[in-house]
Order: structure tokens, then C-alpha cells, then sequence
């Protein structure tokens, strides 16, 4: 969900105001915000507002924050304090269903993207730091907690099993935050397949995955090398049989 910056000032010193205009177009271009409103004609209706009103436009309320607390900003401010009188505050903007599940969906995919290169960093930053992954009960000696474990175990998976995993089916809910997946897990060592489904509950605040719960096709039978619904035709489906050419 976007997030916005309202500023509005009266310049005291218009000299002195050109140098806070060019250190803020830097801080702002930096943390990626856009520039909706800068200075224009302002005809005010109720209430007391100063005669300039600049308003940002960032990719979330958090971002907005961040660029107003930044080192860059902070710079900028300093200068503003001696030429220009002025409120500033952030605000959420309101949430585009469409553009929150494109979100959600993008995120999920990142995550397997990282899964699937091992990449610790990459797969802990999909979550808030507290997060957990359940899994069926004897399992991996509990659910993973932590974004961190998280990571770590992952990557082991790849290192230690050649494991890859692809996303059969997605479906995403931003009024709830939830989501729901099919997916495949190649243990390319192993030479088995096992399939499962995964729920998502995301954070409403950063947006991140807070839980994954897992539900697997069957028991994990060491006696099987396909672990997945019996009578299914998945290749008629459309599910992935195997990892792409060339991985693993």
C-alpha cells in the first residue's frame, strides 16, 4: 500500500530555501519517492495552512518514515529550519486489492526464487524476524521458528539433498492477508518428489510472511519416490514432473 508525505511551510528565507529544495530532491530520490504535488497554487478552504504544499508519494507508509528520519533528510531539514516554517506528517494511503495481491504474489515467489539459489539472505528477508513454519507432526523436530532457522535450514536442503522447488498453483486473499499455494519439492539427490500445499499469513504491517503452515500429499513412505496424490494425472494439469533442464 502506498504511503504518502504531507509537508506544507511558509519560506522565510527564499534564498536560503533553494539549497533545502535541492538536498531534499536528492533524500527523496533516494528512497524512492515521487513528487505529487511541489508548490503550487493553493486555495485553502477551512482550517489554517501555510501557503506551500509539497506532497510525496512512496511505495509504503514505512518508506515515508524512513525517508524522513534518513541521514539525507535530516541534512536537509537543518537547512530547512532556518528559512521555512513548516508541519510534515506520513499517512497510509488506501489499499488497491490489486496491487496488494500482485504484492503478496511476488513475494512468494521471491521466497522460493531464494530457496531454490540457497540464498540465506534473500529467504530471511521474506520474513518478519519472529516467524514460524509449521510442518505435519514429526517433522524436521518441530516448525522452524525464526526467520534465520528458516533460512539456514533451506539452504541445507539444497547443499545436502539438491533440493528444488517449483509453485504449481497460487492464490492470494489481501482482504484477509492469507494465501494458499501448491507446490513440488524435487530432492534431486534423493531422486524423490513429494508435493503439498503451504497457507500464508502475512503481516499487515510490513507485509511480510509472518507463518507458513504446511499439509503434505501423504506420509513421506521412504518406501515411494513420488509422494504425492494417488490416481492425480498432474502432468495433464499442468504440474511441473520435474526441476527445469539444467537445475540440479
Amino acid at each position: 500500500m502506498a504511503g504518502y508525505v504531507v509537508f506544507h511551510a511558509e519560506v522565510t528565507d527564499p534564498a536560503a530555501y533553494e539549497e533545502f529544495k535541492r538536498l531534499a530532491e536528492v533524500a527523496i530520490a533516494k528512497h524512492g519517492g515521487r513528487y505529487l504535488v511541489r508548490g503550487g497554487a493553493l486555495e485553502a478552504f477551512e482550517g489554517d495552512w501555510l501557503p506551500r504544499m509539497v506532497l510525496l508519494e512512496f511505495d509504503s507508509v514505512e518508506a515515508g518514515v524512513a525517508f524522513y528520519h534518513s541521514p539525507e533528510y535530516t541534512a536537509a531539514r537543518e537547512v530547512r529550519l532556518q528559512c521555512a516554517n513548516a508541519a510534515v506528517a506520513a499517512v497510509a494511503g488506501v489499499s488497491d486489492e490489486g496491487d496488494e495481491r500482485s504484492r503478496m504474489e511476488a513475494l512468494i515467489r521471491r521466497y522460493f526464487e531464494a530457496c531454490n539459489a540457497a540464498d540465506v539472505d534473500g529467504i530471511a528477508a521474506c520474513f518478519v524476524p519472529d516467524a514460524v513454519h509449521y510442518f505435519p507432526p514429526g517433522m524436521y523436530e518441530g516448525p522452524f521458528r525464526g526467520a534465520r532457522t528458516i533460512a539456514d535450514r533451506w539452504r541445507a536442503a539444497v547443499e545436502q539433498l539438491g533440493s528444488y522447488w517449483t509453485i504449481d498453483r497460487l492464490i492470494c486473499d489481501p482482504s484477509t492477508h492469507q494465501a494458499v499455494i501448491e507446490w513440488t519439492h524435487f530432492k534431486t539427490k534423493q531422486g524423490t518428489m513429494l508435493r503439498g500445499d503451504e497457507w500464508y499469513l502475512f503481516d499487515p504491517e510490513t507485509g511480510l510472511i509472518r507463518e507458513i503452515r504446511a499439509y503434505y500429499a501423504s506420509p513421506q513412505d521412504k518406501s515411494l519416490d513420488r509422494l504425492e496424490l494417488g490416481g492425480y494425472d498432474y502432468a495433464a494439469s499442468g504440474y511441473a514432473t520435474a526441476p527445469p533442464p539444467g537445475e540440479r
